[in-house]
Parts: C-alpha cells; structure tokens; sequence
C-alpha cells in the first residue's frame, strides 16, 4: 500500500538522521561540515540537474507553479514578521524565513512523491527552482542587508554580492543547467552524463539526512525559546505550507490530485 511504502520512506529517514547524530562524535564538526559540504555542493545539486532535465515544460500547470510560488512567499513573509516579533534581527528572521519556506523540498519530497504521486515528481524540481529564483534572493539579500548594517558596509556593495552568491550558487547553476539539458535531450541524457548524474543523486536522500543528522548532534544544549521557534517553523512547513498550496491553487483553478497538496502540491481540479 501507498501509506504503507510512504511509512518506510519516513521511518528509513529517521533512522539515517539517527546514524548522523551518532556519526558526529567520531568525525569531529569539521568532519561533519566536510560532509554537508560535499552534499550541498555535489550531490544536491546533481539530484536537482537531474530532476529538472526530465520535467517537460509543455506540459507544466503554470497555474499550479503559481500556487507553489506564492505560497513559498506567503509562508516566507509570515515567518519573517513573526520572527521580527520575536526580536530577531533581519539577518535571523530572514534565515527562519528560508528554513521554513525551502527545507527539504526535494530530499524527503523527491522519495515520498516517487512512492505516492510518481507521475507528479517534476512538481518538486519546479517547485525548488521557484524557490531558487524568487525566493531566496529576496531572503538573502534580506540576510546580508542585517550583516551590512552591523559592518556598516553600504547597501550596493551588498545588494551586488548577493547577486554574484546566487549567480554561482551550485542549486541554481544545476537547475539552469537541467532546464537547458532538457530542451538539448528531449529523449533523455545522454548515457554517460544519465549514469554519472544518477550516481550522484542516488546518494541525495542518504548524504541529506546524514547531514542534518550530524547537525543535530552538533546542537548542545538548546533552549526552551529555542525549541519552541523550531515548533514554529515546524507548523509553518508541515501544516501552514500544504494549507496554503491547496488553498491558492484552488483560487487559481490549478490541476492535481487533491491528496497531493499535503505532500507538497497533491486526477481532478482543485475546487
């Protein structure tokens, strides 16, 4: 059964953060940081090239991306305004306001999309390329404006080096570069390049949860103000995301498996 498949995709999950948690004592922080280092720089984006070169653009729901798009704001905007009233600072709302909107999109969303909606997986990739375009410039540069106003360094200075950090973000250079695969190899890539992205992205799920479990063992002693903003951007994600994308999508008439929304969109018109 579909819940059944889903249950294992979320339990194995676990379980590797587990195994992060309890590696990061024998590899040290440097060790840990080498790893996610070498997930976000690599493996991730090879994941995300080669998603995005297998999702045929002329048949995307733009409405459907729309709901995703403006629910990644809505989300991102509210979490920002919230942790402002917490008294965060910009650059901190700002980094609350990116965790919320973007974590693990693809990792969990990839292997639980692939088990309950297959023929919707292309969704996730857009979905993240949305989020990479739009999104996270504004968070950023948003973030840099709290850092430039403690250095006292000037909002042009900052505004350009935001610009030059997201132009060579390895996410953003891997989806141009499978938006650009895929109208080059309509039939598919090429052998080699389909072997070696594979290779890379089969370590995704493996390397990403790994990683966030070496972050979590890294942590120490959190405090009670602490565990209750991470609650709150738990609900953001997992509860105020999915309501948002049904909700809008049902605005805009955009087309999807009603079920499919609380994943991360979800045979009929959203109404």
């Amino acid at each position: 059964m579909a819940s059944t498949s889903a249950a294992v995709v979320l339990f194995s999950s676990l379980c590797t953060m587990v195994l992060g948690a309890r590696l990061g004592g024998g590899l040290g922080v440097e060790g840990g940081r080498a790893v996610s280092r070498l997930y976000a720089s690599l493996v991730f984006p090879a994941m995300v090239f080669r998603g995005v070169s297998a999702i045929q653009l002329s048949e995307v729901d733009t409405n459907l991306l729309l709901s995703l798009l403006l629910s990644k704001l809505l989300v991102a905007g509210l979490v920002l305004a919230w942790a402002g009233g917490e008294g965060r600072g910009m650059g901190e709302a700002a980094a609350y306001a990116m965790a919320a909107s973007h974590s693990f999109d693809v990792t969990l969303g990839v292997p639980l999309c692939s088990t309950l909606f297959p023929s919707m997986v292309g969704y996730i990739f857009l979905n993240q390329a949305a989020q990479l375009a739009l999104v996270n410039p504004l968070l950023l540069l948003l973030m840099e404006v709290g850092k430039a106003r403690q250095r006292g360094t000037s909002l042009v200075s900052t505004a350009a080096a935001v610009a030059a950090a997201v132009a060579t973000n390895p996410l953003v250079l891997a989806t141009l570069g499978g938006l650009a695969a895929g109208r080059l190899f309509p039939q598919g890539l090429p052998a080699v390049l389909a072997a070696l992205s594979k290779q890379l992205a089969d370590a995704g799920g493996f390397l990403g949860f790994v990683s966030l479990g070496l972050a979590m063992g890294n942590l120490g002693s959190t405090s009670a103000r602490e565990l209750s903003h991470a609650a709150v951007l738990c609900a953001a994600k997992l509860a105020l995301m999915p309501f948002c994308y049904s909700r809008i999508g049902g605005a805009l008439g955009a087309v999807a498996p009603v079920s499919y929304t609380h994943l991360t969109l979800p045979t009929k018109r959203i109404v």
